[in-house]
């Protein structure tokens, strides 16, 4: 049986009714339903459809009391909004003082990390309890809502049965009102001829649907992400590709673990940690169970609706709605193919161990946050030209740190070697052997040599540049100037370290200008900073401490 969720609104409204339609679907068929995009709509798939053994649902999300405005209800899944509240704040002064403890004796901070194990933890649910306190302004649809489903269990049931065209006994739909969290699309003043100032709730009530928003709430506590950034808040809800509802909880529940934050990178590890999530949970890794042999991540999860709600003061406004593709790179085949991406995405955003190469930039600095948001343009396209844009650029950010002794990772030439041979059937060039010789002395000249006064190659600081603006004017000049780095580096290799380093041969670029009339001097060009700022095996000699081949 399929039941089809149409997309109304081209917003993240749509995912949520989805996700909320196969978690009803759960709990009265009892399996686990499948969520299909088909493009326009999505269907969801179940195999027991026995509408004469349903039991009346329950809410599917839990009662947010405020103990400060009513009697706790008698029953059900009441989550105690002050007391919650409590819980968190302990939590981040305790935070606070672990992180301030670093510094100092290790015991104290070992004492300090004890505590805050030991502490007892806010529900997960008090993210989104939060942000819908934040927007109620007097809105207590939700509370309403969960009254009249656990108070008519029986009509509740007749209710659902009606709306999934079981029978078609009609039901009066129980009262509501509207909230823009739950409908994006539903502003102040859209449904008047001209501007008018109007209230959520002044909304024309045809346009509100309480069976809808019923299911929009149910996936709000189970597919939502939601983060804090002072009075604003942003969330990213799945967009369901070809997944199970309960597959997209495990992936929602352990990224929600994570303490991500942040703007434009907030963006960027929201996307790449679910990603990283819904690889370690498949078929390709050990106890994995989600199906993905021969699929791209974006088949499975299509990607996360991001929504950035202004605060207004009095209210909340939506400030921003766009869908965040996962990576369609390429297919994943193999185990050794999930191992390796999930390498690459750890070099791109580190881990808990390390440090990943976009840890070095702080958007606080408007070059840095400009080299961020490329390479997000990059995870939204998935275009080989946005990520080697964002790469001359990194490059650039690479050698400024390292000449302040500052730390900066580069990125591996293993690494980019498998994103570019199997994501963009680059292959041909990043194995042939002359790029790869002149690409290795860039790395000499550039991020090696930087800093390094043994090592006798003068560091060319503005190449990257140098090269950007000549792959502009064509591949002829380009190829001018790499003859000339390739001149200049190997006399300073021949007279001042006597042949014992690497030297680029003639053949070198004779290979490399082969390439150029197939991909293109721009591609070649590009692709050759990449490597050439890129960090290379530790198998490759080396002449200084960073590691020089």
């Amino acid at each position: 049986m399929d039941i089809k969720v149409p997309k109304k609104t081209g917003t993240y409204a749509d995912a949520l009714q989805a996700i909320g339609t196969a978690d009803l679907l759960r709990e009265l068929c009892e399996e686990l339903p499948r969520i299909i995009d088909y493009g326009s709509e999505f269907r969801i798939t179940v195999e027991r459809w026995r509408p004469d053994k349903w039991k009346s649902p329950n809410p599917g999300y839990p009662y947010i009391w405020d103990s400060q405005k009513e009697k706790k209800p008698s029953a059900g899944d009441i989550l105690d909004y002050r007391t919650e509240i409590e819980k968190r704040k302990v939590m981040q002064e305790l935070s606070k003082q672990n992180i301030k403890g670093k510094g100092r004796k290790q015991l104290k901070a070992q004492m300090l990390q004890q505590d805050l194990e030991k502490v007892d933890k806010p529900r997960a649910e008090l993210v989104i309890a939060s942000i819908l306190a934040s927007m109620r302004k007097g809105w207590d649809g939700d509370r309403q809502l969960y009254r009249w489903l656990t108070e008519n269990p029986a009509r509740a049931l007749i209710w659902t049965k009606f709306r999934l065209n079981v029978t078609s006994e009609p039901v009066a739909d129980p009262k509501w009102s509207n909230t823009q969290f739950l409908n994006p699309i539903t502003g102040k003043g859209v449904h008047s001829a001209k501007t008018v100032a109007k209230a959520a709730n002044a909304i024309n009530s045809e346009l509100i649907d309480p069976f809808e928003d019923w299911l929009k709430l149910r996936a709000c506590f189970k597919a939502m992400l939601a983060y804090r950034d002072g009075d604003d808040f942003k969330f990213f809800v799945v967009e369901p590709g070809n997944i199970a509802q309960t597959a997209i909880e495990r992936v929602v529940a352990a990224v929600r673990d994570l303490s991500l934050w942040g703007g434009v990178r907030l963006d960027i590890l929201a996307v790449l940690r679910a990603t990283e999530t819904l690889i370690e949970y498949s078929d390709l890794r050990p106890q994995g169970s989600i199906s993905m042999k021969g699929k791209s991540p974006r088949k499975i999860i299509a990607g996360l609706w991001q929504a950035y709600f202004k605060s207004l003061g009095t209210a909340a406004a939506l400030m921003n709605n766009a869908l965040f593709p996962l990576p369609d790179w390429f297919d994943l085949q193999t185990p050794d193919d999930a191992i390796r991406m999930l390498a690459l995405i750890k070099e791109f955003i580190g881990s808990t161990e390390h440090a990943g190469c976009l840890n070095s930039l702080d958007v606080k600095h408007s070059d840095d946050g400009a080299i961020l948001q490329q390479f997000r343009n990059w995870l939204n396209s998935g275009e080989l030209s946005d990520f080697l844009s964002f790469d001359a650029a990194f490059a650039i950010h690479l050698m400024q740190r390292r000449s302040r002794q500052e730390w900066a990772r580069p990125f591996s030439t293993e690494g980019l070697t498998f994103l570019f041979s199997r994501g963009y059937n680059m292959n041909e060039i990043v194995s042939n052997p002359g790029f790869l010789s002149i690409a290795r002395a860039v790395r000499n000249a550039t991020i090696y040599s930087v800093g390094e006064k043994s090592v006798d190659i003068d560091t060319r600081f503005g190449l990257a540049q140098e090269w950007k603006q000549k792959l502009r004017s064509g591949g002829s000049e380009f190829l001018s100037a790499v003859a000339d780095f390739v001149q200049q580096y190997n006399w300073e290799v021949i007279n001042r370290r006597k042949r014992k380093y690497h030297v680029i041969s003639t053949t070198d670029l004779d290979q490399l200008t082969e390439l150029i009339p197939k991909y293109g001097a721009e591609t070649v060009g590009l692709l050759l900073l990449a490597y050439g700022y890129s960090q290379a095996p530790k198998t490759e000699a080396k002449v200084s401490a960073q590691g020089a081949d």
